[in-house]
């Protein structure tokens, strides 16, 4: 079993506690995220899986990052670290932001270039990938 850091007597220390909090702020970025994704396809009325959609999502929170459901996630990755004191779910994590960083997202956008143009190149200009 690894060590987990701050806790003592199979209990987090005081330490541990606001890892909570990341995974609450990224639980919420996840539904945010959701719910505006969600928003489109239903405005679009069709649900069609496929690795580049027909439609870019530009608002909620795709306002501040071009990838807010990674950011999320990536939130709580940290959260669960934190709390549970582990360098491994920590490594996890940043093994998580690597795959995205060098091979996910650089494929996905593009795609999006590819399929949407000046409107998805103007899109990430204006928009960080992260933040």
């Amino acid at each position: 079993m690894a060590r987990r850091f701050g806790w003592t007597g199979g209990n987090p220390g005081w330490w541990n506690w606001p890892g909570l909090v990341s995974v609450g702020f990224g639980t919420i970025g996840v539904l945010w995220f959701w719910f505006v994704h969600m928003s489109k396809v239903i405005a679009l009325e069709a649900l069609v899986l496929q690795f580049t959609p027909d439609y870019l999502v530009t608002d909620g929170p795709y306002r501040y990052s071009r990838n807010p459901m990674y950011v999320a996630v990536l939130i709580i990755w940290f959260g669960w670290a934190v709390f549970y004191g582990s360098c491994l779910v920590l490594v996890a994590g940043f093994s998580w932001w690597l795959l995205l960083s060098f091979v996910l997202i650089p494929r996905e956008e593009h795609g999006l270039e590819a399929r949407h143009g000046e409107y998805y190149r103007q899109y990430s200009k204006s928009v960080p990938r992260w933040y």
